[in-house]
């Protein structure tokens, strides 16, 4: 008898014990918050480093194209810009480019889908020591160091924010006007326009150039150059698209308007790097005369010479001047 009371005392004392655990954990949990402070967004935040170089001054290193200047940084120099063009559409490939009021530069970067981190209108600082300066294809370049070959490589990944540093987003890239005459003189580009955002005005694909893809088909690091002219100048100037990238079955419009991309060099002949067909507006007529681009004069097209006679009576005729 006894025995059976003590079980039953030891058996209701457990049942307590369990009751007074599940209403412990019970107030535990209703205390625990469930919604979690996200970390912070740096993208608003600029840690305004000590800029002591502007993009031209680092462009002068190796400047003129194929000077043989360049190298090594040394020194404790920072440069700073907005991103101008990324990799979002393909057009670029383990690099971006960044612009200041002075210049631009083209970043080599060992790391894909860049974007993510460095988009357009992202304000970076470069610290420059220990990087390398140089040249692809006549333009200027910064990379990590030089291969055997004496290509500039790209900062490995995992050193990129040794030397890359984030700023705030959403900083307007406003593209500067230029005509083909202000980016190629002579046929020689310009370098006050290496890496930076222009729009061209009056410009249209050249004839064998429109309703075409804006890039065959291929890996990589496949391109197709497309040309385009304008109605007063005697230069054209590729429009360099690689296959690769998200517009690259797009056709080239054939009407007349304007064109805005990122202005560089290409074995030592002016291209220019579009983000996207977006950048190409070109709805309005094709230019009546084009500049002859072996002559510089000008001449006329079949179709325009038609519409001149229109209207003219049998025996008349026009004068062209």
């Amino acid at each position: 008898m006894y025995q059976a009371l003590y079980n039953k005392f030891v058996l209701s004392r457990f049942f307590l014990a369990l009751s007074l655990v599940a209403l412990s954990a019970i107030s535990f949990t209703s205390c625990i918050r469930k919604n979690f402070d996200a970390p912070p967004d740096q993208n608003g935040i600029d840690p305004k480093l000590n800029v002591n170089m502007t993009l031209a001054q680092l462009q002068g290193m190796v400047l003129p194209p194929n000077s043989g200047l360049g190298g090594f940084i040394t020194s404790d120099s920072i440069v700073s810009g907005v991103v101008c063009l990324d990799d979002r559409t393909g057009n670029l490939y383990k690099e971006i480019i960044i612009q200041d009021s002075t210049g631009g530069m083209e970043l080599l970067l060992d790391r894909t889908y860049l974007y993510n981190y460095y988009p357009v209108g992202r304000k970076v600082y470069v610290k420059l020591k220990g990087l390398y300066i140089g040249t692809y294809h006549g333009g200027p370049v910064l990379g990590y160091q030089l291969s055997p070959t004496g290509s500039v490589l790209a900062i490995p990944s995992t050193l990129i924010e040794n030397y890359i540093v984030g700023a705030n987003t959403g900083n307007s890239v406003v593209p500067i006007d230029v005509t083909l005459d202000q980016l190629v003189p002579n046929t020689i580009p310009a370098p006050i326009y290496f890496n930076r955002l222009v729009r061209i005005s009056s410009a249209q694909f050249k004839k064998t150039d429109t309703g075409q893809v804006y890039a065959l088909p291929g890996t990589l690091t496949s391109s197709t150059s497309r040309y385009i002219e304008t109605c007063t100048s005697a230069q054209d100037l590729q429009v360099h698209n690689y296959g690769y990238s998200n517009f690259q079955a797009a056709l080239t419009p054939a009407g007349n308007g304007t064109i805005t991309g990122v202005f560089q060099t290409y074995n030592n002949a002016g291209e220019l790097i579009i983000e996207d067909t977006t950048g190409v507006n070109m709805r309005g007529s094709r230019c009546p005369t084009i500049v002859n681009h072996l002559t510089g004069i000008d001449s006329i097209s079949i179709d325009s010479l038609h519409k001149l006679g229109a209207g003219i009576s049998t025996g008349q005729g026009i004068a062209i001047d």
